[in-house]
This record gives structure tokens, C-alpha cells and sequence, in this order.
């Protein structure tokens, strides 16, 4: 499991309203799906309900909701609340607005914490909708100018990531990857003395890819299929959608190494494939 959002614990406390939503945004670092989101706050009297959901982003403003959590019920203590039970995907590089949504007024002053001091940062609120109807898409009724992020954040599962080798999808269990200077060397006269000379016409990427296969027939194993591809030097795609490590590269094969373990295990199959980059 991964987060996004503010999950450190502001300085600054204020009170939910009933029936009010507060919203703020943050920007998701990679691929995956929002399970579930977590806001800090607490109470001083009674037992407050409150829920949690994700917004689009809209040029800067909460949007269309993308989907909203469970009910928590504060306790006594400040702390932070689970709302779960969502399944929302999201996307590298977008922005998403994290919302908490209190509930009818028991009486309870319910507290949510937020840094201060910080410029442009801002908070978006919705007091139109009664509880626990979300708006969709989210009406902004105010802003909160310049405070700070909100004590909230969002639980997600990573994407998984998939990378391809020509029509073969890999399950690879390390990459390495260098950078190889093409050029030439050659000696040449310099104010009467021989020197090295390098001229450099450019760069060439290299991978090793370390692979394993279970229960894969040698038929429709991918280490097959790379030999033949080796064998024939044709170029092949190699990508991965790994936002952190993105590949999307025409490569030659140069060599497909099986691993023989003596005490292996039974229908495991490990190979290592070294790559470049197509000229």
C-alpha cells in the first residue's frame, strides 16, 4: 500500500461544521487505486460521524466525485479516521481533491487539523449538502485563503507494473540498465605532443533484464521466443509503465542466458536478457 495527500499532523486546529465539506488538493505520484482515505481530527463532546471521498480535479476546484468512503464514528481522542471502501482509480501527474464530509450537529465540537502558513494552498467548502449526500459535481461555497493542507490522505494500491518485449509480456525481477558512449579514439599532434583524441557520435542504452517463468512450456516460453529473435536480429519494442522508470524503446536482442540451478525449483524457468537500443 502506498499514500498521497498530507499525512503529517498540522498545527492549526478549527471546527467542522454540520452538514459542511472540506476539500483539498493534491497531486498522485503514480498509477494505482484509492481504497480508502484518512483524516485527523477529534472531538470534544459526543460522537461525531463523519465520511470521506475524491473529487477531480476541475482548472483548480473540486469537480465530479469520483467516489466516497465509508462512515467513521470520532471518539474521544483526537485521531485519525478511516472512510473505506473505495475503489477509484488514479493517474500519475493528476490532481485529485481529498474531501471530509461531517455529519448532522450532536452537539460535538469536531476538530480537523491543518498546517498553517502556507501560501497558495487552499481549502475548498461545500455547505449546501445535507449529510451524507455528496455533490456531484462539488459546489464551492468558500475557500479557506492560504492556509495549509488538511490532515488528509489517501491509501492506494500501485498499478502493477507491465513490461513487454516484443509480443512477450515479462515477469522480470530486476533491471539494470547502462549507457554506452559511441565514438573513436586517436592519436594526434598537440602543440608537440602526441595526445588522445575521442570524437563521440552518440549514446547507445543497454539493459540486463533478469526474468522467471513458472509453469510456462518451452513452446510458449519467452526465453524461446528471444532466441528467435536474437537469431533473426530483428528490432522489437521494449516498454515498461512504470511512471518512476518509463521505458518505451525499438531494441535488438543480444543474448538470452537460461540460469541452470542444480537444486532448482520445479518448473521455474530464469533467464537473463541483454538488450540495446536499435541504431
Amino acid at each position: 500500500m502506498a499514500t498521497f495527500g498530507h499525512s503529517n499532523v498540522g498545527s492549526v486546529q478549527d471546527y467542522i461544521h454540520a452538514d459542511h465539506i472540506y476539500a483539498a488538493r493534491f497531486q498522485a505520484s503514480e498509477d494505482g487505486t484509492v481504497t480508502s482515505i484518512k483524516v485527523f481530527c477529534g472531538i470534544n463532546a459526543g460522537t461525531p460521524v463523519g465520511r470521506c471521498a475524491i473529487y477531480a480535479d476541475n482548472n483548480g476546484s473540486p469537480g465530479a466525485l469520483l467516489g466516497s468512503g465509508s462512515e467513521f464514528t470520532a471518539l474521544s481522542e483526537s485521531r485519525w479516521m478511516e472512510s473505506s471502501g473505495l475503489n477509484v482509480p488514479i493517474t500519475s501527474g493528476t490532481w485529485y481533491w481529498l474531501a471530509v464530509f461531517k455529519g448532522p450537529d450532536d452537539g460535538a465540537a469536531y476538530l480537523w487539523v491543518y498546517e498553517s502558513g502556507e501560501a497558495g494552498v487552499n481549502i475548498a467548502v461545500n455547505s449546501a449538502a445535507p449529510y451524507p449526500t455528496w455533490p456531484n459535481p462539488f459546489v464551492t461555497s468558500g475557500w479557506y485563503y492560504n492556509t495549509g493542507h488538511l490532515s488528509i490522505y489517501a491509501i492506494y494500491t500501485p498499478a502493477e507494473t507491465t513490461i513487454t518485449l516484443g509480443t512477450k509480456t515479462l515477469n522480470v525481477t530486476n533491471i539494470q540498465e547502462t549507457i554506452d558512449i559511441i565514438g573513436t579514439q586517436y592519436d594526434a599532434w598537440q602543440n608537440t605532443v602526441c595526445v588522445k583524441k575521442t570524437t563521440v557520435f552518440g549514446s547507445a542504452r543497454k539493459w540486463l533484464v533478469d526474468c522467471v517463468e513458472k509453469d510456462v512450456a518451452w513452446a510458449d516460453s519467452a526465453a524461446n521466443y528471444l532466441m528467435g529473435v536474437a537469431s533473426a536480429g530483428t528490432a522489437v519494442t521494449f516498454s515498461s509503465n512504470n511512471p518512476r522508470r518509463p521505458i518505451n524503446s525499438s531494441v535488438v536482442v543480444l543474448q538470452v542466458a537460461l540460469q541452470l540451478e542444480l537444486a532448482g525449483t520445479v518448473n521455474v524457468r530464469k533467464f537473463t536478457v541483454q538488450l540495446q537500443e536499435a541504431a
